[in-house]
């Protein structure tokens, strides 16, 4: 700590404990710590520590001016980097934490346009369906699809998460194309099981036309990534997020089945912790990858649009 004032020596003893602990913290001598602290003390007319031999140990009103202090101190350090941050490009590492499937088919292209962007900025991704205590890991944001598991957290909204009935080709150069949601009911179905935004057996409209709940599905697996590789090889139709299957569907590798049927969708979220100053690599990544999701979702119903122009 260069040139510690007062009030984080005062800080810092507390926390510590003991006067010679935080003499070494801070490069002064036991005896000095002690003298800034009685002056402390003669200022405000109070004792702040009880002291012994061995430890020290706030009084009431010592603990109570502790906890200002502490506030006092975080908000001046969050000053100090706002000001030190105003004629700075944005930098430093930026820690993000993002499903499997999403991680890999989308914010991958995502962060790696972002960083051509910001080229000061080194992004730490890590690619997990395992939940995540995002503030005690030290995450600067997260991607949520769905319900948000944690209440500390800020949440913004991104985007629906958009699903898409396609097939490959040449599965419908040989079943046909499906014109409405009866017609399902003699396709081949990929399923993606055991996930409630994905999952077609739970979208009631169109389960109920396929009538996916009474005959045997021929290919069903808990792995979205297997499910698109199905689907790509011509095993059957399926329903996979937009952003997915985007550049399949404009190289027409994939086909859009049935685009005026609309799958319900679940909102994405980017999640962050509650700072009351956010460092300025997250702010830029939560003002890029929204822009993109907005960009993303206009495109989808602009694709929608043009079909339907063109069926009629």
């Amino acid at each position: 700590m260069a040139h510690p004032n007062p009030l984080q020596i005062y800080v810092a003893a507390v926390e510590a404990k003991n006067f010679s602990q935080v003499a070494n913290q801070i490069g002064l001598t036991p005896s000095a710590v002690s003298k800034q602290i009685s002056q402390l003390e003669n200022h405000l007319g109070v004792r702040l520590l009880n002291r012994t031999t061995r430890s020290i140990s706030p009084t009431e009103a010592g603990a109570l001016y502790y906890e200002r202090c502490k506030r006092v101190l975080e908000d001046l350090a969050e000053a100090e980097q706002m000001v030190k941050e105003l004629d700075q490009s944005p930098r430093g590492v930026l820690r993000i934490w993002v499903p499997a499937i999403f991680g890999r088919s989308m914010l991958a292209r995502v962060v790696d346009d972002f960083c051509k962007e910001y080229p000061n900025i080194q992004v730490e991704l890590l690619i997990s369906d395992a939940p995540m205590d995002l503030v005690g890991a030290g995450y600067d944001v997260g991607i949520y699809l769905g319900d948000l598991p944690d209440s500390r957290l800020v949440a913004k909204t991104l985007g629906p998460f958009n699903l898409v009935l396609c097939a490959a080709p040449e599965y419908l150069e040989k079943h046909g194309n499906p014109q409405t949601l009866d017609e399902l009911e003699n396709h081949e179905l990929i399923i993606v099981s055991g996930n409630d935004l994905s999952d077609l057996r739970k979208i009631k409209d169109l389960a109920n036309a396929a009538k996916l709940l009474e005959r045997p599905i021929r290919f069903s697996t808990n792995d979205m990534d297997l499910v698109y590789h199905a689907t790509l090889t011509g095993m059957g139709i399926s329903a996979l997020p937009f952003y997915l299957i985007q550049r399949h569907l404009e190289s027409g590798r994939l086909v859009h089945v049935l685009p005026q049927f609309e799958t319900p969708s679940q909102n994405v979220h980017i999640v962050y912790n509650r700072p009351k100053y956010l460092s300025t690599k997250t702010k830029e990544f939560i003002q890029y990858i929204t822009q993109y999701f907005i960009e993303r979702e206009i495109e989808l119903r602009e694709r929608v649009a043009q079909y339907l122009k063109h069926k009629n």
